[in-house]
């Protein structure tokens, strides 16, 4: 079973480091969002209607799975318990912060979640490492269909699955990868790329979503729409567009090295004498130096620090996972000393 302490052991699917292209691609993700068709949509919804939403999903989840997901309810956990969620990407900050019956459910490798009582009345989701979105249908779809059997959704002949927002009407399905692109933002390409989605109306994101920056060079691309779209229809065309953005940004640190090497050399070298020194160190300058970090070592100048220990350092030195590894609430300060103290043991210790 999963549980908080679980997590405390190593990174969740999101950033494993395990799948294809994962130089470049964090993780994929396709997250269905469904509504219960008797009941108001959660806006309008009483608490007796919550109550009974969260009852009906979680109990067949229990018959579908009844042995694979673990229930976390998250009016029942503590703050930082449920940011903790936020920074493993199996919940939404909205769910994080919200009141109420609430909960998520995730399976053991935590590829495959569904919250309960969020904007939607469940949203299935399926995280994968790398860029592999076929497996993140293949989870998320598979759910969804055994859901079907015993759950009725509220869904039109002419608009398809009716959703909380007008912009998930159809499919109600946002496909979306994570990526790390330090080299198009180094070399001022991002613009660029940023208005070519646009143009084919794919959305860019921060790390965290919606309204979130792109710390760490991580940026999220997905779908802006889902109405007049088939499912196969919105995997199609992240799968045509993403290819091209690992290429540009595959190029772009192929010029660091050719062009820029002594340059590139001491950036990396000066991110690493940072982090292995500092006595305190916010959440964003850590996470900007350390994807610094992950491209010396992708490209091979650092040599001792292999990539998925970055890529733990990046999900362990987030507030939450933080403090509960060190099992107290800290104070903004205490945290910067603390984040610190975790680089300086972690990095020396791979670096010697």
């Amino acid at each position: 079973m999963l549980s908080y302490n679980h997590m405390l052991q190593g990174c969740g699917e999101w950033c494993r480091t395990s799948g294809p292209e994962s130089d470049v691609v964090i993780s994929s993700r396709v997250r269905l969002a469904r509504n219960l068709a008797a009941y108001p949509f959660m806006s309008q919804a009483s608490v007796a209607d919550r109550t009974a939403i969260h009852h009906a999903v979680q109990s067949v989840l229990n018959i579908v799975r009844p042995e694979e997901m673990t229930l976390f309810e998250l009016e029942k956990a503590d703050v930082l318990k449920r940011m903790m969620l936020v920074e493993r990407h199996l919940i939404s900050g909205d769910l994080a912060l919200g009141e109420g019956m609430r909960s998520v459910a995730v399976n053991a490798d935590e590829s495959l979640s569904v919250m309960i009582c969020e904007e939607d009345h469940l949203r299935i989701q399926s995280l994968v490492s790398g860029f592999d979105l076929s497996r993140a249908w293949e989870l998320s779809s598979s759910l969804e269909s055994q859901l079907a059997k015993r759950l009725s959704f509220a869904v039109s002949e002419e608009f398809g699955y009716l959703t909380a927002c007008p912009s998930n009407v159809g499919t109600a399905m946002r496909v979306s990868v994570m990526l790390h692109l330090p080299a198009l933002q180094w070399t001022s390409q991002m613009d660029r790329v940023i208005r070519g989605l646009q143009k084919v109306h794919l959305t860019i994101r921060g790390l965290c979503g919606e309204n979130s920056q792109a710390q760490g060079d991580l940026f999220q691309i997905s779908n802006r729409i889902s109405l007049g779209k088939t499912e196969a229809d919105l995997l199609a065309l992240l799968n045509d567009v993403v290819p091209d953005i690992i290429e540009y940004e595959r190029k772009a640190r192929s010029f660091f090295v050719t062009e820029e090497n002594a340059a590139f050399t001491e950036r990396i070298e000066r991110s690493l004498g940072i982090l292995t020194d500092t006595e305190a160190i916010s959440t964003e300058e850590a996470m900007n130096l350390l994807s610094t970090l992950r491209v010396g070592t992708v490209l091979g100048v650092v040599e001792n620090i292999p990539l998925s220990a970055i890529d733990h350092l990046i999900q362990f030195t987030q507030p939450a996972h933080l403090q509960q590894w060190l099992g107290s609430e800290l104070e903004p300060t205490e945290c910067s000393i603390e984040r610190a103290r975790y680089l300086r043991e972690h990095l020396q210790r791979k670096d010697a």
